[in-house]
């Protein structure tokens, strides 16, 4: 059953949902231009940061450079990461896996 919201409530929930979908944004464009690792959005997912765990790991694949659809999919499924993956519910050895594979330092995780 869909919770019925007040007016206030739901502008509050809207400007949540933009506050994550910017902050993922900027967590993509860093991941981009090189100026953020990995590593450190899973540091940032291990501190609780709410917007990072809901990132999809498709979403966070395709940020980085030289993987587009195509090769994003191709290493998921190589890892046997469902599309629908999101960084909260990849297991240990898919995480790991995943930072081997793109370069990431594994005994961190």
């Amino acid at each position: 059953m869909v919770p019925i919201l007040t007016e206030e409530e739901r502008r509050q929930n809207l400007d949540k949902a933009l506050k994550a979908r910017r902050e993922r944004a900027e967590v993509r464009a860093k991941l981009a231009s090189g100026e953020m690792s990995v590593d450190d959005v899973f540091r940032l997912a291990d501190d609780g940061n709410e917007a990072i765990l809901r990132m999809p790991v498709e979403s966070l694949i395709r940020s980085l450079p030289g993987y587009a659809l195509s090769r994003a999919q191709k290493l998921m499924k190589r890892l046997r990461i469902a599309q629908s993956r999101r960084i909260r519910g990849l297991s240990t050895r898919q995480r790991n896996e995943l930072l081997e594979a793109l370069g990431g330092n594994s005994d961190e995780a």
